[in-house]
């Protein structure tokens, strides 16, 4: 699967919302404040200053869904949309998510099984 599309299937998700760690495709990293919207660097007499403004992200971005604290994040996500703090991913001929007992999904990448369980969750 291409990874735009499952990326584009994460955000799609009525669960789906972005977290500090995540990592835009654009290479800029969310945080505590949000997504850095633009910087400027100000060199003064005393050094350089950088100020960066802090905003939603982009309507358009996706997420890297091959950054690791990105597809933590996804975890948490699952975790939190089925409320089981339990729910693991482990690999097994391809990826297993298992979100409670009798519950799982499976795919040929971690990334793919997350969103799966994303997609499923009540």
């Amino acid at each position: 699967m291409e990874k735009v599309e499952l990326a584009r299937r994460a955000v799609a998700c009525n669960r789906w919302r972005w977290l500090p760690g995540m990592l835009v495709q654009d290479g800029e990293r969310m945080t505590d404040w949000g997504y850095p919207a633009f910087s400027t660097i100000d060199v003064g007499a005393t050094g350089v200053a950088e100020t960066v403004e802090w905003g939603d992200v982009p309507r358009r971005s996706l997420p890297d869904l091959t950054d690791p604290a990105t597809l933590g994040c996804l975890l948490a996500l699952v975790r939190k949309a089925w409320r089981e703090p339990d729910a693991y991913i482990a690999p097994a001929d391809g990826w297993f998510v298992n979100v409670r007992f009798g519950v799982h999904f499976e795919a040929p990448t971690e990334a793919a099984a997350l969103v799966a369980a994303l997609e499923a969750a009540p």
